[in-house]
């Protein structure tokens, strides 16, 4: 890629801010590869490495239960980044939820005829609450 004649590379070099964001990229690029060596291919794919802070490596991981599964595994994930970046040492989990593995729509379950009359009683019978109206829109969208 060339801009201005120049290729790419001596464009990052050219600045001291565009070089220091090419050596912090290359470093979580790096950890990003030991994390992925480190970890199964499933929990690759549902986590990544997001950036470094002070001695810390910091892990996104799209569900809860991925993090969890990652805590339990941290002391090797920490040992294989320890091995290779001495001055990593430690990780911090975050969850956030990724475009590309959104939650489910719907469990798609229904609820029996008989259920929705039951829940819609117990709704009559309630003052004007959150659980009433909570309740009148749960009937309302099995109902549909």
């Amino acid at each position: 890629m060339f801009v201005d004649g120049q290729p790419f590379k001596l464009l990052l070099n050219s600045s001291d801010d565009l070089k220091a964001i090419s050596v912090r990229l290359k470093r979580v690029a790096l950890l990003q590869q030991i994390y992925v060596d480190t970890v199964s291919r499933e929990l690759a794919g549902r986590s990544r490495v997001a950036d470094e802070r002070a001695d810390a490596v910091v892990i996104m991981a799209d569900t809860s239960a991925v993090a969890a599964k990652l805590r339990q595994l941290a002391p090797r994930i920490v040992a294989e980044i320890v091995k290779r970046e001495p001055e990593r040492t430690g990780i911090r989990l975050d969850v956030q939820l990724s475009p590309a593995n959104p939650l489910p729509a719907g469990s798609g379950h229904t609820l029996p005829e008989s259920a929705l009359d039951g829940l819609a009683n117990l709704r009559d019978s309630l003052p004007d609450s959150e659980l009433r109206a909570a309740l009148r829109r749960m009937v309302a969208r099995h109902r549909r």
